[in-house]
Formats: C-alpha cells, sequence, structure tokens
C-alpha cells in the first residue's frame, strides 16, 4: 500500500493479515489542505481512492534567548535573564542634549508602586542647588541663582570660613603676627621687631566645605633688656603666613638692639620687612618694626631708653583674607 499527497512525502508498506498499515508521514511541503491518495496493490487487483486530507503547518522555532531564563516552550529552556522590579544601570552618557541609560539585557519585574519597572542611576551632583533657578533637569527644579558667585571676606580674629555654594576655588592671603620690639638696654634703645610674612595660593575646595581660619596675635609681654616676643602665624588651608621675630634687647656693648627677622610666607606671598636695629648712640632712636601686609602684621618699636625702661611695642596682630 502506498500513501502519497500533495505534502511532498509518500509512504509505503505491506499490510498485516488483517488488512492493516501503519505508516508515519513526515511532510515536506508546508500547507493544505492536502488530500490523501491510498494506491493498493494486491492478488485481487489494484485499488486507487482519495480519502481524508491533511494540513501541514510550520514547526514551532523557539528561540531561547527571547525566553525567560529556566522556563520550557516546546521542549526548549530559556536562556534570558531576570531582573527585579529596580536595577542599577551599567553606563550612561550624554550625546548633545539627550542622556543615554545603558541596562543590562533580559526581562524585568514591574515595580508595584509606580507600575513600571525601574533603572536606577545616580549621580550625586544632580541636586537643585547645583541647577539654575527655575530650570528643570529630569524633573528636578533648580534653585541656584545668578552667574557664578563672587565676593570676599576678611578675618581680622581666628574663626571659620564656609565655601558658598557654586565655589570651587578661593584666593586668599594669610598675613602674620609682627614681632615685638627688644626691651631696652642699660644704655641703649631695644631694635624693632620683624613685620609678619605673608603667604598668597589659590585653594580647591567645594561648596558647603568648612576652612578653619587662624589670626596670628602680634608679639608682646616681655619687658626691659629682653628680646621681644615673635608674631604668630596665620593660616587659612595650605596658606600660611608665619610671624616676624622679635627685635633685639642690646647686648652689653653701646650698640643699640639688632631689629628682628620679617617671617616668612608660604606659596607666592613675600617675606615680612625686617626691623631696623636701635641708633648706637643714646639719643633716644630705637629700631622700627618692619613692615607687614594689608595693614597688618607689622612690627613693634623697640624700647625707647629715654623714656626709661621698658619692653619693647607690640607687634600688630596678622590678617586672613578670602575672595571668590
Amino acid at each position: 500500500m502506498t500513501v502519497s499527497g500533495g505534502f511532498g512525502s509518500n509512504e509505503s508498506g505491506i499490510t498485516d493479515g488483517n488488512g492493516y498499515f501503519s505508516l508515519s508521514v513526515v511532510p515536506t511541503t508546508v500547507g493544505g489542505p492536502f488530500t490523501l491518495s491510498y494506491s493498493v496493490i494486491s492478488s485481487f487487483g489494484n485499488l486507487n481512492i482519495n480519502q481524508n486530507t491533511i494540513t501541514v503547518t510550520a514547526p514551532i522555532i523557539v528561540p531561547t534567548d527571547k525566553v525567560l531564563q529556566g522556563v520550557t516552550i516546546a521542549g526548549q529552556t530559556g536562556t534570558m535573564p531576570g531582573h527585579g522590579a529596580t536595577t542599577a544601570s551599567v553606563s550612561t552618557f550624554v550625546s548633545g542634549t539627550t542622556l543615554y541609560t545603558r541596562i543590562p539585557q533580559g526581562a524585568y519585574l514591574i515595580n508595584t508602586a509606580s507600575g513600571y519597572p525601574e533603572i536606577i542611576t545616580s549621580e550625586s551632583n544632580l541636586t537643585p542647588g547645583n541647577i539654575k533657578n527655575g530650570v528643570s533637569i529630569l524633573g528636578i527644579i533648580g534653585t541656584y541663582s545668578g552667574s557664578s558667585p563672587h565676593g570676599s571676606q576678611g578675618f581680622s580674629n581666628s574663626g571659620i570660613f564656609t565655601v558658598p555654594t557654586g565655589v570651587t576655588q578661593l584666593f586668599c592671603t594669610a598675613t602674620g603676627g609682627g614681632g615685638q620690639g627688644g626691651g631696652t638696654g642699660s644704655t641703649r634703645d631695644g631694635g624693632g621687631g620683624g613685620g609678619g610674612g605673608t603667604g598668597v595660593g589659590v585653594l580647591s575646595v567645594t561648596p558647603g566645605q568648612v576652612l578653619n581660619v587662624t589670626v596670628g596675635v602680634g608679639g608682646y609681654g616681655n619687658g626691659p633688656k629682653t628680646n621681644g616676643a615673635s608674631g604668630s602665624a596665620s593660616s587659612i588651608g595650605t596658606i600660611v603666613g608665619n610671624g616676624g621675630s622679635g627685635g633685639r634687647t642690646p647686648g652689653g656693648s653701646l650698640s643699640g638692639g639688632l631689629g628682628g627677622d620679617g617671617g616668612s610666607g608660604s606659596g607666592f606671598g613675600c617675606p615680612g620687612g625686617n626691623g631696623s636695629s636701635a641708633s648706637s648712640n643714646s639719643s633716644g632712636y630705637p629700631g622700627s618694626g618692619g613692615s607687614g601686609s594689608n595693614y597688618a602684621g607689622y612690627g613693634g618699636y623697640g624700647g625707647n631708653r629715654a623714656m626709661g625702661d621698658f619692653g619693647g611695642y607690640p607687634g600688630g596682630n596678622g590678617y586672613v583674607y578670602v575672595a571668590w
């Protein structure tokens, strides 16, 4: 017996004693319905008959990379990874005015709160204070007013400085305290104190950062026949102005006291002026103090023997100036 049809396959076989024939048809043509044709050859004669139809459909092709990992369809197990309702992005980049977010491949659950899968991209600088007032970027309304801020602040006493919003650099000067003048000797005047040095430089900062400000104190307190006290340093961050040294009291000779040295300054700053020495006669010409900067940090005058036994005059306090 032979079974054939328009489905592109012919199958032949021998019937059993009861006239049955078991066959398996593998079509090669998709479509139909196709009429099944039976052709029987026997000792009693030949028989050809058309009976029943067959429709051939295309086989099911399952793309495993499109099926969730672990799920089996038509004998094919999926390989597509699954992700939670909230997933971190792989990377982001900007082209023109468009923000692109790259996400992991796979399927995503829905966040029940929002009704959508959610991709997280973190950017710490995306805050209202960094966006111009009234401008919306990705739904964040800016609160920053004006263009790049500018200003300055001076410190005559120690304290703190808080970096304003939008500021990333500070121009700073720090002038140390001036040295005290030298005290009078037995017969001669004291030398002038050295001026405080001035440190000058630029600091890199972040908005809201708090900087300690130290303002140096001028040297004071030492009495006659004693060298003047040195001034102390002023500083903000790495910008430092050192204090001037005290003027000298006269020694056992008839010469006046020597002037104190000016303090040094960091960065591209400048040293304080040296104090001048007192005259070698007894006419009452003490040494004058060295210069500082910003009308601060000057050295004190030496003690004047003509007025009696005195310590040198105090040095001027320092000063710190900040501009942005």
